[in-house]
């Protein structure tokens, strides 16, 4: 995240925020920014419409600089139950592939 002047935020950017409360950080892309009120309306990606309250430009914490693709989706699915149980798989089967090969070599090494 980088720190910006809430008046030189683009239309498109994404921006983290919190909320009225101060509790929640909530990154969305900036539908539009109004200079002359000092407010953002965003929407999410994942979102059909705008969100339906502005953000004070005093709740700006700063732009996005950074992202990786999809890895919200990655990190929903290794939380789930289903998730825990590949990522357990998938460990044991590298795991069971490196003994595998270390033992080829071993062998061949003799």
């Amino acid at each position: 995240m980088k720190e910006k002047e809430p008046e030189k935020v683009e239309k498109g950017e994404i921006i983290t925020f919190t909320t009225e409360q101060g509790r929640t950080m909530i990154t969305h892309r900036v539908a539009e920014n109004n200079k002359e009120k000092h407010f953002f309306v965003t929407k999410g990606d994942s979102n059909q419409y705008q969100d339906t309250k502005p953000v004070k430009w005093e709740n700006l914490q700063g732009t996005v600089v950074f992202c990786i693709p999809f890895a919200g989706y990655v990190l929903n699915f290794t939380g789930s139950r289903t998730g825990k149980i590949a990522a357990v798989f998938f460990l044991f089967a590298i795991y069971l592939a490196t003994e595998i090969f270390e033992g080829q070599i071993k062998r061949r090494v003799r």
